[in-house]
C-alpha cells in the first residue's frame, strides 16, 4: 500500500493501492495424426485403421481440444488508520478501518464485483479485535467447462458383475469410458464473515481466539450468466 494524507485529528496516514490485470487463458491438447484420431478416410486406405480409433494400442482416441478466454480485472483497497497510539483515548487504544473491492470480467462465465470490509479496534494496549466480512468469486476452469468427450480405456477387475449377468461383457476386461465438462456450469459465490480477539500476554506468546462464519453458494449448473 502507498501512505498518503495524514487523517485529521491525529490518526495515522491512509494507505491506498490499486490494480488492474488482463490475461488470456488457453486449454489445448493436440496429437499427431493417428496418436489422437486417425485421419477421415484412413479405412480406405488402411483396412485395419478405423476413423473413430488410432494407430496406438496403450493411447485413448481423442480429438483435439481448443479453448480459450479473456479475463480483466482491476482492484482498489484503503486503509484508514483513524486512532494511533498519538490520538488514542480512553476505550479507543487503536481503530483501524479498511475497504477494498475487486471486479472481473470473463469474456465466458460473465462478469462479478466483490467487496471486503474489514474493522480493528482495541480498546486497551494489550486487547485488540477484528472482524470482516468478503465475498469471493470463482469461475469454473476451461477444463470443467469442455464439453469435448475424453475417451479414456481402463482395464477393470470386477468378479461379481458376469456371475450377476450372466453376460460376458461384463468379465474383467478393459472398458471404455467418457468424460467431458458442462458448458452450464455457472460461477461459484461465497459470503464470509471472520472474527478474532488477540490478547498480550506479558512473558507469552499472543493467542488468538479466532472464529469464522461462511456461507457458500455452490455453483450451479442449469443456467448461464451472461
Amino acid at each position: 500500500m502507498r501512505q498518503l494524507w495524514e487523517l485529521p485529528g491525529g490518526g495515522g496516514r491512509a494507505q491506498v493501492t490499486a490494480g488492474a490485470e488482463l490475461r488470456w487463458e488457453n486449454y489445448n491438447a493436440w496429437k499427431a495424426p493417428y496418436a489422437g484420431l486417425n485421419p477421415v478416410g484412413s479405412g480406405a486406405d488402411f483396412p485395419y485403421l478405423r476413423e473413430n480409433d488410432n494407430d496406438f494400442i496403450a493411447m485413448s482416441p481423442n480429438a483435439d481440444i481448443n479453448a480459450s478466454q479473456a479475463v480483466q480485472s482491476a482492484h482498489a483497497e484503503i486503509g484508514l488508520p483513524l486512532v494511533t497510539e498519538a490520538n488514542s483515548f480512553p476505550l479507543f487504544h487503536r481503530l483501524e478501518l479498511g475497504a477494498a473491492i475487486r471486479h472481473e470480467r470473463f469474456s465466458i462465465h460473465g462478469q462479478s464485483t466483490t467487496p471486503k470490509f474489514s474493522v480493528l479496534w482495541a480498546p486497551t494496549s494489550w486487547l485488540r479485535l477484528r472482524g470482516s466480512y468478503n465475498e469471493s468469486f470463482r469461475a469454473p476452469n476451461l477444463a470443467q467447462t469442455n464439453t469435448n468427450p475424453l475417451l479414456r480405456v481402463n482395464y477393470t477387475a470386477d468378479p461379481y458383475r458376469e456371475d450377476m449377468t450372466n453376460s460376458a461383457a461384463d468379465s474383467s476386461g478393459p472398458r471404455r469410458t467418457y468424460r467431458q465438462g458442462n458448458d452450464r456450469l455457472n460461477p461459484e459465490r461465497a459470503k464470509s464473515w471472520n472474527f478474532g480477539v488477540v490478547v498480550d500476554v506479558p512473558g507469552l506468546a499472543r493467542p488468538v481466539l479466532h472464529g469464522r462464519v461462511l456461507e457458500d453458494a455452490p455453483a450451479r449448473r442449469h443456467h448461464h450468466l451472461r
